[in-house]
């Protein structure tokens, strides 16, 4: 483009003196397209390109070639004007006709030249100017570079091999340039090692080249090579240590493991030079330990003077510190996280009646916010009463997957699964589950809605083996939490909605709500409420239950490490249902609906160990319900482990 320029800068020079020609001619002169005289438009064509209007000379120009389509000097000063005007492509049409005319006129394949400089040509246009002229090097270097965009690395490998065979000329990029670009086609040809290797030989020949080693270095770190970066870097930084070299051998470091020596490489870098993804980093680290306060002035820092989309990755690293240092009260589960995880969840109450579920399932990872997950489960479900003593065995599969979106503080999630189970002496049954949620930084919004069998929900087995004979119960629950922080308060609320297959509807709501009175000791509010619109003889119907109570909680939740919460919150209950007598004939029969009352007790506790690549947690609970001398005893033991 510097040949362009300098034309253009002549050809200004010449039009101050074509310009003083022209205004001592009379006025008519300059209105060619009344006199239609040919020659002055042409002389109108000439001053408009040497003033620099090529646009408008490009017309005139055009219009003298419609009227003599054989003029070289017409089509000439065309292509000139397309070349300074900025239209390279339309002007190498012009000079390949031209130079087909005259193949050896002076200056047109240099003009040619610089106009092909000007624009990327698609590949079949690169190939065609290689074999136009095959040792001009830069056509070749178009050529590899227009097979790289167009998705073809392979054979561009075989362009970039062809120009390093030959000597480079003087204005072609260095070879350490075009190393790099044939790196980048190895990484579009899915072969990183390849790359890194083509790199590390010519790195072997000039060692001192700290660009060619940082490219091989980047390249060794997409291909999962950290060691061997690692390795990289340091070599860089001995040489010469900066802000931006520290802050990637700490990502490095954070691939191997060593998160003490990435904090201490990004504490080096922000001294060096701040930079916002230095600080990001550093939030995240400060976030996994637990160290919330320090994670937040990291993030903070992080968004000063910060470019549009990196405060949007702050403001996203913000709501995730929120949503882990007050997450929502009684907020579901939706979507695992990536790894293998067998689960063993318990339940039994002093009726007799006891549940357990054995599950083993595994999360794959599809893209950055896309998740498969399948699992299998072995059920059992055990009643041990004078009336009544039977075991149900069950097994069955899942399969399902989640997709997440989030912009800013805003992330929303979408988790489907859907499966079967089989008991053996009771039937099959197709299970399904889909939930969405929507956080706003600490804010959950949950809409679930699923179908599956009803004795988990219910606790009785005669809902899966009814003594009469007859179908096992299922249910369809529609269910919607909300959660979140209010100034010093957590808050939660849970309302279902319950259609079981006998026609009866059950409504149930839950609230909660936590206070910080020290550093993690907290005042709570536990109450909860559901009833059944029908009566039945095959479980619990209260036509209306409620308990309200407060308590405390001792907790130390961290995102990594050690958590541990357990609580104990006094409750006063009361129920209206009606109580079951039976008949000399074997049937049952109820009494009117009474209201009861008790002062009750619910306690539990939770305590998990999580770190990078693994986690363990259990959980106890203990309750007493129903109004009356009912208790229920619950036990859970996650282990997940990522691959």
């Amino acid at each position: 483009m510097r040949v362009v320029h300098r034309g253009a800068l002549i050809g200004a020079g010449l039009c101050l003196l074509s310009s003083s020609l022209v205004a001592q001619r009379p006025s008519r002169a300059r209105t060619p397209t009344t006199q239609g005289n040919a020659t002055v438009r042409a002389e109108l064509a000439t001053v408009l390109l040497q003033s620099g209007r090529y646009d408008e000379a490009a017309r005139e120009f055009r219009t003298l070639l419609a009227r003599d389509p054989s003029s070289f000097e017409y089509r000439l000063g065309l292509a000139r004007a397309l070349a300074w005007g900025d239209h390279p492509r339309d002007a190498d049409r012009e000079l390949v006709q031209l130079i087909a005319r005259r193949p050896g006129a002076l200056g047109l394949d240099s003009l040619l030249r610089v106009v092909r400089d000007a624009y990327d040509p698609r590949a079949v246009e690169a190939a065609q100017w290689v074999a136009s002229d095959p040792f001009y090097a830069p056509y070749r270097l178009a050529l590899a570079r227009a097979l790289v965009r167009e998705g073809m690395p392979r054979l561009a490998i075989a362009q970039f091999d062809t120009l390093l065979a030959r000597p480079l000329a003087a204005r072609m990029p260095d070879r350490g340039r075009i190393l790099r670009e044939i790196a980048d086609a190895y990484i579009a040809a899915g072969d990183r090692a390849g790359g890194a290797e083509r790199l590390r030989g010519a790195l072997a020949l000039a060692p001192s080249d700290t660009a060619l080693r940082h490219a091989l270095a980047t390249m060794l770190a997409d291909a999962h090579r950290y060691d061997d970066a690692r390795a990289q870097y340091d070599t860089l930084l001995l040489q010469a240590s900066s802000g931006s070299l520290l802050l990637e051998r700490a990502r490095i470091r954070l691939a191997l493991g060593d998160r003490a020596g990435a904090e201490s490489d990004l504490q080096a870098s922000v001294s060096v030079q701040p930079s916002a993804g230095a600080y990001l980093l550093l939030g995240d680290l400060f976030r996994e330990r637990g160290d919330y306060r320090g994670a937040r002035s990291m993030y903070v820092a992080a968004r000063r003077g910060a470019p549009t989309d990196v405060r949007v990755a702050v403001a996203g690293a913000l709501g995730q510190l929120d949503r882990e240092e007050r997450p929502a009260m009684l907020a579901p589960l939706v979507g695992d996280d990536p790894g293998w995880r067998l689960s063993e969840d318990a339940a039994a109450d002093n009726l007799g009646v006891a549940y357990s579920v054995l599950g083993i399932g595994r999360t794959l990872p599809l893209a950055a916010a896309t998740r498969l997950t399948v699992g299998a489960e072995w059920r059992e479900l055990a009643a041990r009463t004078l009336a009544r003593r039977t075991a149900v065995l069950g097994f069955g599969g899942t399969v399902g997957g989640w997709q997440e979106v989030g912009y800013g503080p805003v992330l929303v999630r979408l988790a489907v699964e859907g499966g079967a189970v089989r008991h053996p002496s009771a039937g099959t049954f197709r299970e399904g589950r889909a939930a969405l949620s929507a956080w706003l930084f600490a804010w959950q919004a949950t809409v679930g809605l699923e179908t599956a069998p009803a004795y988990p929900s219910l606790f009785s087995v005669d809902a899966l083996l009814p003594v009469g004979g007859g179908a096992a119960l299922t249910e369809r629950d529609a269910a919607f939490t909300l959660g979140g922080p209010l100034g010093p308060l957590d808050l939660g609320v849970r309302w279902q909605r319950s259609l079981l297959s006998d026609g009866n509807k059950r409504l149930t709501i839950e609230s909660y709500a936590r206070y910080a009175l020290g550093a993690n000791l907290f005042a709570v509010y536990s109450g909860s409420g559901v009833g059944f619109s029908e009566r039945s003889l095959l479980y619990w119907d209260p036509a209306q239950f409620s308990a309200q109570g407060a308590g405390v909680e001792y907790a130390v939740r961290r995102a990594r490490g050690f958590s541990f919460a357990a609580r104990v919150i006094p409750t006063y209950a009361w129920s209206d249902e009606s109580r079951i007598a039976p008949l000399p004939d074997g049937g049952f029969s109820r009494d009117p609906i009474t209201r009861h009352t008790a002062v009750q007790m619910v306690a539990g506790a939770e305590v998990g160990y999580r770190v990078h690549d693994w986690e363990i947690g259990s959980a106890v609970s203990y309750g007493r319900g129903r109004a009356g001398d009912y208790q229920r005893f619950g036990g859970t033991i996650t282990v997940r482990l990522a691959p």
